[in-house]
């Protein structure tokens, strides 16, 4: 009897010193390298770490002790996310949680929100951004019980929500003074007295979105204009009321970077020349702004030498001549370039010394002109959409051809068979390097 209870600590003994062994070479060798993973993968997504957890005890323990890891709580799209949230924030590792997105989680109410006030308001005291994108069922109401408990917020979205009128904007300001980045996007209810309340709390304001909200006029727009001088994004996309008194105040962002004017149908080359003072503009869309003409395009191209993305997609009051201006001015800088259904442009030779685009590095749109295209080793992606026959034949008979651009033809009508029965593209050409991607419509 003795023997065997011996026997039997024995192999307890013996099952505890594995264990032992194994904890140990766990925490040398194979956790060091999982935190290195986690600490240093940005995109690491929450459902793996929260995956990785199940992985093994130690793997639990280590993760959990690095609160570092848990502050971000990503439950767009899902299902139950209300329920979920409460349970996210029931757990200590998401106590100081700073970024919650809910986007599109479409069943979130405002009782939801009253639940977390309950009983989770110090685990959102350090929330610095609350994405609730499409949540439709949110009211003002929502929107005042949330941003009680959130008062360090720093980016709010709440796109798409027609429920949402000034009343929800008042409550915003009032409670979260700390706002830089806000998204109103298709918030069709709220009206000047919106702007004017952003316009007077939030002077440190670095990011607006203001798509779809057509309740607004001049003097709103105006104030913030005035008032939000570190604005660095605006984005005032099919907007149609504004006038180009209001554009001309754009030119007081002496920070913008982005700005989104597609359908500004009043913006004449007169604002557009006062927006040309944004000199560090980086991106700017004026798709159908019809007013535009050669003149205000040159006035941004000699102007906004950082010029990245321009679009005069729909502006039939441009030219070959703008092009020019452009050719010169940011031939450094500008990759993308739309000049889709610009039905005045004529010419567009790439590889021209004076006027050609073979300065572009990532996408030019020319769909629906014609054109003479040469080889370029720059070009990343050429959307030929709607091009004349004739010139899709030039293009096969000397682009295509070129030896000078290793190319992958993607193509939705079958052309890449002709094209290799042709001997236009050989089946084991060269992929590497240049790739472009070119779209025919027969």
């Amino acid at each position: 009897m003795e023997r065997r209870c011996a026997e039997e600590s024995t192999d307890i003994g013996g099952e505890e010193e594995e264990v032992e062994v194994e904890e140990a070479l766990w925490n040398k060798e194979t956790i060091p390298r999982v935190m290195k993973i986690v600490c240093t993968c940005i995109k690491l997504h929450q459902r793996d770490l929260i995956s990785l957890l199940l992985v093994s005890p130690w793997l639990h323990r280590t993760l959990i002790s690095h609160p570092s890891i848990w502050l971000v709580i990503d439950l767009h799209e899902m299902n139950n996310a209300g329920d979920r949230l409460v349970a996210a924030l029931s757990l200590p590792r998401y106590h100081n949680v700073k970024n919650i997105n809910l986007e599109f989680a479409r069943d979130i109410e405002d009782k939801n929100f009253e639940i977390l006030k309950s009983k989770f308001v110090d685990a959102l005291k350090n929330l610095e951004s609350l994405n609730l994108n499409g949540c439709q069922k949110i009211s003002d109401k929502g929107v005042e019980v949330i941003t009680s408990i959130c008062p360090n917020l720093a980016a709010f979205s709440i796109y798409w929500n027609v429920r949402v009128t000034d009343i929800g904007v008042k409550h915003l300001v009032r409670n979260c003074k700390r706002i830089t980045d806000l998204n109103l996007s298709g918030c069709k209810n709220i009206t000047e007295q919106s702007l004017h309340l952003i316009a007077d709390n939030y002077r440190d304001l670095e990011s607006l979105n203001l798509t779809r909200c057509i309740k607004l006029t001049d003097g709103g727009l105006q104030q913030i204009l005035l008032n939000c001088y570190s604005l660095q994004s605006l984005n005032l996309y099919a907007l149609s009321s504004f006038t180009d008194e209001a554009y001309k105040k754009i030119s007081l962002l002496s920070h913008l970077r982005f700005l989104d004017l597609c359908g500004a149908q009043n913006l004449t080359d007169d604002g557009l020349r006062s927006i040309a003072n944004c000199r560090k503009l980086v991106s700017l869309n004026l798709t159908w702004c019809i007013h535009v003409t050669d003149v205000g395009v040159k006035a941004i191209a000699e102007s906004c030498s950082s010029l990245e993305l321009l679009s005069l997609f729909g502006i039939v009051g441009v030219t070959d001549r703008c092009l020019e201006a452009l050719c010169k001015c940011c031939s450094g800088t500008l990759t993308t370039l739309d000049v889709n259904g610009c039905v005045g442009i004529k010419v567009l030779n790439m590889c021209s010394t004076t006027c050609g685009l073979t300065w572009i590095h990532d996408t030019i749109l020319l769909s629906g002109h014609r054109a003479s295209i040469a080889p370029s080793n720059q070009v990343r992606r050429l959307d030929l959409t709607y091009m004349l026959s004739t010139f899709r034949n030039y293009f096969l008979m000397h682009y295509a051809r070129s030896q000078h651009l290793p190319m992958k033809i993607s193509n939705y009508f079958q052309q890449v068979k002709l094209c290799v029965e042709h001997g236009f593209i050989g089946s084991g050409s060269n992929l590497n390097g240049c790739i472009m991607s070119v779209r025919f419509i027969p």
